[in-house]
C-alpha cells in the first residue's frame, strides 16, 4: 500500500493519499486534480504534482521528537548530577541510545525536491540520494 502526502500549493490544505491499485489525486479542499497513480508507479516517473524528477530519501521520523527525547535526557541528567555525580550521564546515554534506535529501525521515504510530496512505502527508496542542499537551492519555486 503506497501512501502520499501533499501540501496543495493553491489552498494549503496538507492531503493525504491512501493507494491500493489506482487512484485520481484530488485536493480535498479546492478539488484541484493533480492526476491519476497507480501501484507501478516508481521514482523513476514524474512527481505527480509537480512533474519533476528528482527525489531525495529521508528518514520518516520526526525530527522535533528526536530532540525532545534527547533534551529530556539532558535535563534528567543535570537534574540527577547532584544526588549521583558523573554516573547521571548514564541517563543521557540511555535516551540517547533509545532515540538512535528509534531513528535506526524507521523505515527511509522518498521526497520530491520541488514540491516535497512525501511518498511512503514505494520499492527501490534505498537507491535514491540523501538530501543535498545544492539541489534543493536548484528546485526551489
Amino acid at each position: 500500500m503506497i501512501k502520499i502526502n501533499y501540501e496543495c500549493d493553491d489552498c494549503g490544505k496538507f492531503n493525504q493519499y491512501t493507494l491500493n491499485k489506482e487512484l485520481l489525486l484530488i485536493c480535498e479542499k479546492c478539488n484541484n486534480k493533480f492526476g491519476t497513480i497507480n501501484i507501478d508507479w516508481n521514482y523513476n516517473c514524474n512527481c505527480l504534482f509537480c512533474s519533476k524528477k528528482k527525489f531525495y530519501k529521508r528518514k520518516n521520523f520526526n525530527q522535533l521528537f528526536g530532540l525532545l527525547v534527547i533534551i529530556l535526557g539532558g535535563v534528567l541528567a543535570i537534574t540527577f548530577y547532584d544526588k549521583y555525580g558523573p554516573l547521571s550521564y548514564l541517563i543521557l546515554f540511555v535516551f540517547s541510545l533509545f532515540d538512535f534506535m528509534l531513528f535506526k529501525f524507521t523505515k527511509y521515504i522518498g521526497v520530491c525536491y520541488s514540491c516535497s510530496a512525501e511518498y511512503i512505502n514505494i520499492k527501490d527508496v534505498d537507491l535514491l540520494p540523501d538530501f543535498d542542499h545544492h539541489q534543493l537551492e536548484m528546485y526551489q519555486k
